[in-house]
């Protein structure tokens, strides 16, 4: 299972109880969403949101263990053999992959970026936006997140500011694919939660 994956890349040796609910949270969110565009007629394989949202620190681990960083990950990320050797499928890996390397959050020009989200895949789009409305184990806004992260990692502020530009981004994206159906604010611990119960 996924989460037998994420064991084995090491998310599990501190605070494995935080690392399982982080995983959860995210996937929740993550196939809300993508339930929520399907219904909305847009084109989203909600099974690649669901597999992926729960894999999407293993490969952003396995990377950080070797020394990959942010803007070369797609090119030497250790987490797509990992997953590959697994059996997941190309479109999987790709959306596990994207919130761990996010390359589009350095492109310089507020037009370009515009561009290059309004051609990415949703599925790649979902789990990065889930897993940055996920602080932790609770759904919090884009501008708490960033807050929050600059807060526990200072010494590296312009990341956060560009991961906010970005999602800021993919979020307009979604919620305009949404349109009155849900808007950002509404996508809270209580909502997810309820969805969880409701199965």
């Amino acid at each position: 299972t996924e989460l037998q994956l994420a064991r084995q890349a090491g998310l599990f040796e501190h605070e494995w109880r935080n690392v399982v609910e982080h995983l959860l949270v995210v996937n929740a969110v993550a196939v809300f969403l993508a339930r929520e565009l399907a219904a909305a007629g847009a084109p989203i394989n909600v099974d690649v949101v669901d597999q992926a949202s729960i894999l999407h620190d293993v490969a952003k681990r396995l990377d950080k263990k070797a020394g990959v960083s942010y803007l070369d990950t797609f090119q030497k990320g250790k987490g797509s053999g990992f997953l590959a050797s697994a059996g997941y499928k190309p479109e999987v890996i790709k959306a596990a992959r994207y919130t761990g390397s996010v390359p589009d959050m350095f492109i310089q020009d507020p037009a370009e970026q515009e561009r290059v989200v309004a051609r990415a895949p949703l599925e790649d789009l979902i789990i990065g936006y889930s897993d940055n409305r996920v602080r932790n184990v609770s759904v919090v806004s884009l501008e708490t997140a960033r807050d929050e992260n600059k807060k526990k990692v200072p010494a590296d502020p312009m990341v956060y500011d560009r991961m906010y530009d970005l999602y800021r981004t993919v979020e307009r994206r979604l919620f305009a694919l949404l349109g009155e159906r849900l808007r950002p604010e509404e996508i809270t611990d209580e909502r997810i939660l309820a969805m969880v119960k409701a199965g």
